[in-house]
Formats: structure tokens, sequence, C-alpha cells
């Protein structure tokens, strides 16, 4: 991500009110933060794994431009760089009440440890 894309992901963010923590979290440098970016429109989605903890996050998708797999597309390619960097897992805490991103971790190959947890190792990918 670049700094000229700072005012777009305050576009694609669903919580404004975190738009800050948000924002931060995109330029701290213990996260490894990918875009993902259409030709005309610029930057249309976003996602991080957050080096500290290892947990993926961060996901954000243009309304324009999502249930077109963009999602899907950017976290498996920010999971698969992470694995590459040579880190064996990754987890993730998603909100009980928040299906959508559950339904994503479980297509990734996400594994449900306990409530609001999940876990993906390179054992589990491959």
């Amino acid at each position: 991500l670049q700094l000229k894309d700072m005012q777009r992901i305050l576009q694609l963010n669903a919580y404004p009110d975190s738009y800050a923590k948000y924002l931060a979290q995109l330029i701290e440098s213990d996260r490894v933060s990918l875009g993902a970016y259409h030709r005309e429109q610029g930057l249309i989605g976003t996602a991080m794994i957050h080096l500290d903890d290892l947990s993926f996050g961060g996901l954000a998708v243009h309304s324009s431009f999502r249930r077109q797999g963009i999602a899907l597309a950017l976290s498996q390619h920010t999971i698969e760089q992470h694995f590459k960097q040579g880190y064996s897992y990754v987890s993730s805490n998603v909100s009980v009440d928040n299906t959508a991103p559950q339904r994503l971790l479980k297509k990734l190959g996400f594994e449900k440890t306990n409530g609001a947890y999940y876990w993906l190792s390179t054992a589990i990918a491959t």
C-alpha cells in the first residue's frame, strides 16, 4: 500500500469509527499490508498480517467490488506471502456473530479452535 491510498482506505472501511486504529495498523512496521488495485478505480481492497502475534485481519473490499472473489484472492495471496517468508502458522479472531468472515476463513482452510479464534498452519494449507 502507498500513502496516496489512505483516503481510499476510508471508503473501504466498514467501521468508520475505527478508521484511525485501522489506518495506524496499516502503516505500522510490524504489519504486512497488501492491497488489491483496479486499473481505473485504484485501491479496492486491503488485507494484513500482524507480525507480533501472526494474526490475519484488516480485510476490506470496496462495496462496489464485493461478491466477486476479491476478498478470497487477496486473503490467499496475503497468507501465501506470509508462509513464503518462513512463518508456519497464522491465526484470526472473528466476532462470533460476523458470519461472512467466518465462511471466508473456512474456505481458506482455517480451523476453528475455540470461540472466535481460527488457526491455519502450513501443515493444513499444503
